[in-house]
C-alpha cells in the first residue's frame, strides 16, 4: 500500500506540506517495490504499490480549528481539479476498488513495478 502523497508533481501544485516522514517512507516503498520488480519479473511475480485513496478511518476526529480551515481549504482545491471527489472512503469501498486493480493487473500488462492509485492511473482521487 502506497500514497499518492509521493507525487511529486501534485504535492507541489496543491503544496501539500503534511506527512512529511509518512511520504518520506512511502516514497522509499515505492522503490522497493520497482526493485523487487526488477528482480521477479522474470518469475511471473508481480510487484506494484497501490494507494487506497482517502479513506476516513478515524483520523479526522477532533481537529482543531486551524486543521479544519486546512483541510476545508484543501478539499476544494481538489474538487477543482477533481469534481467527482465527495470526500473520503470508507474502508469497505476502498477495499472494491483496491480488489479491481488488483484483479485487472499482471505483468504481461506492463502494471509491474508501478505506483498507482485505486483506480489502477496515476488519478489520485
Amino acid at each position: 500500500m502506497s500514497t499518492g502523497l509521493t507525487d511529486e508533481d501534485i504535492s507541489r501544485k496543491h503544496k501539500m506540506f503534511t506527512a512529511g516522514p509518512y511520504v518520506i517512507s512511502k516514497a522509499g516503498l515505492n522503490n522497493v517495490i520497482n526493485k523487487y520488480h526488477g528482480e521477479f519479473s522474470v518469475r511471473g511475480v508481480l510487484f506494484m504499490a497501490i494507494s487506497p485513496g482517502l479513506i476516513d478511518n478515524g483520523q479526522f476526529g477532533q481537529p482543531t480549528e486551524k486543521q479544519q480551515k486546512r483541510g476545508y481549504e484543501q478539499f476544494l482545491q481538489f474538487q477543482t481539479e477533481y469534481p467527482h471527489f465527495k470526500g473520503p472512503f470508507t474502508n469497505e469501498e476502498s477495499v472494491g476498488h483496491i480488489m479491481k486493480v488488483i484483479e485487472n493487473s499482471s505483468v504481461a500488462g506492463g502494471n509491474g513495478g508501478t505506483v498507482v492509485s485505486h483506480f489502477g492511473n496515476r488519478q489520485w482521487l
